[in-house]
């Protein structure tokens, strides 16, 4: 039994070893920026957390950089004065690793995964909504939307656990994103005068 063991701890080290490198800045964002663009807004979260939050480092950077990124590249003007404020939350709709892959992994003394054979299968589905709030911090735009994100587990063409764990969130929150995107660019002109209106109103 003890060998097994240590026969198994070696066959993953060897497979993490080989597995791909990924960050989050090779996120893919397709669909071009809305046009025109809000003004300048402050971010933030639904629930009054920190965009960076403490605790599964990861992922929580991963999230703010990829909110961040959404919202100064793709949704408002990042300078200038602000106007309002920009939100977000997601909620896990589901998570499936790939149990399968494990169980024949284990029986098989992780011999194919040698050869590329995937240990697990990281599948999410998220729901991010997103709020638009004026100066005065009337919610005037609200948007939801679910995405999902996979990665493999694997030798050569997969990613190491942690890894491929992140991927498969980041892309979800991704996919939610250039979803909510167009739902924007539907109301932007709208968006863009009532920010303006509150504005004026409260001479902030």
């Amino acid at each position: 039994m003890k060998k097994r063991f240590i026969i198994l701890l070696v066959l993953s080290c060897l497979l993490f070893q080989n597995c791909r490198s990924w960050t989050i800045t090779q996120i893919t964002n397709t669909n071009a920026p809305i046009s025109p663009k809000l003004p300048a807004l402050q971010k933030g979260s639904i629930y009054g957390q920190p965009i960076y939050t403490p605790g599964m480092a990861y992922y929580n950077t991963d999230i703010g950089t990829i909110f961040t990124e959404e919202v100064e590249n793709n949704l408002t003007d990042p300078f200038g004065e602000v106007y309002g404020t920009i939100n977000y939350h997601t909620n896990m709709i589901q998570m499936k690793i790939g149990i399968g892959y494990a169980l024949v992994s284990g029986f098989t003394m992780m011999v194919p995964n040698l050869l590329g054979f995937p240990m697990g299968n990281y599948k999410i589905e998220l729901e991010t909504i997103v709020e638009i709030r004026n100066v005065k911090n009337e919610l005037i735009g609200k948007y939801k939307a679910t995405g999902k994100g996979k990665a493999s587990v694997a030798m050569y063409f997969g990613y190491g656990s942690v890894t491929a764990l992140r991927k498969a969130r980041a892309d979800a929150l991704n996919n939610c994103l250039i979803n909510i995107r167009v739902q924007i660019q539907q109301d932007v002109l709208r968006l863009t005068t009532e920010l303006k209106n509150a504005k004026a109103v409260t001479g902030n």
